[in-house]
């Protein structure tokens, strides 16, 4: 009976310890998700946000870059000298938003201004207060922000004036 007992405890043992050393190897534990729970997507763009990129990228001016879905935090950070909750809020509000569309200076990658894409017309009040959001956030920092609804043709010309009018804008305040 003792020795059922010792090998009982002897792979228990063996058995948390593996278990232990592979949560550690990993790096990852089950409480917080691991790696193991995603799976990569077919594509960062939809069809039709594809489509319009492929549209806009060669109208737009030499020296402009184009960047996709691009966190706000990365453009933006909250003010200085705001105390330390707001501050805090501020800046978990803007890790949670993106931006369709952001143009840059090829350059130096530095913001010129942030485009929306709408696939479709959601008619809420969290989704208007989100795009009042977004759209106020750029402005009030001086980078200009157009909103482009999706078409099945688009309108070459159309759609270069509007880049150049946008991007002039931003030229006119910088």
């Amino acid at each position: 009976m003792k020795i059922l007992v010792l090998l009982v405890i002897v792979v228990g043992a063996a058995a948390f310890f593996l278990a232990l050393m592979k949560v550690r190897w990993s790096g990852e534990s089950g409480k917080e998700g691991s790696s193991a729970d995603y799976e990569k997507l077919g594509s960062v763009l939809s069809p039709a946000e594809r489509t319009f990129l492929g549209i806009m990228a060669p109208l737009l001016p030499q020296g402009v870059g184009v960047l996709v879905k691009v966190r706000l935090a990365e453009v933006f950070v909250p003010r200085r000298g705001l105390e330390a909750p707001r501050r805090r809020a501020a800046g978990d509000r803007i890790r949670g938003e993106t931006v369709d569309f952001l143009l840059v200076r090829a350059e130096d990658f530095s913001p010129l201004a942030g485009m929306a894409f709408q696939e479709e017309v959601r008619r809420g009040e969290s989704k208007a207060a989100r795009t009042y959001f977004v759209e106020n956030t750029f402005v009030r920092n001086g980078l200009p922000y157009l909103t482009v609804a999706a078409q099945e043709t688009y309108d070459a010309d159309d759609l270069r004036d509007r880049l150049a009018s946008l991007l002039g804008r931003q030229r006119a305040r910088g």
